[in-house]
């Protein structure tokens, strides 16, 4: 969808939409990875089990090794 946004050139706020809808993707897919490896209740918050966690808090979680010189942490915050 962020693609097909991106590419469409009478949409307005085209690089908006894009960066909504691949920060969704990412947020999503991560949290699939988090559930099938540690389960169910590793994306919700401990003391909010109505709430899950953030697309940072996912990506802190999986991406461990803060000593690649291009963390991919740092890569999808920007």
């Amino acid at each position: 969808m962020s693609i097909e946004i991106y590419n469409k050139p009478s949409i307005k706020y085209r690089v908006e939409g894009f960066s909504f809808f691949i920060c969704n993707a990412w947020e999503l897919m991560l949290k699939a990875h988090l559930i099938k490896t540690q389960g169910e209740n590793s994306i919700y918050y401990p003391n909010k089990q109505n709430r899950t966690i953030s697309l940072e808090n996912c990506i802190k979680i999986i991406f461990t090794n803060k000593k690649d010189p291009e963390h991919i942490l740092d890569n999808i915050k920007k």
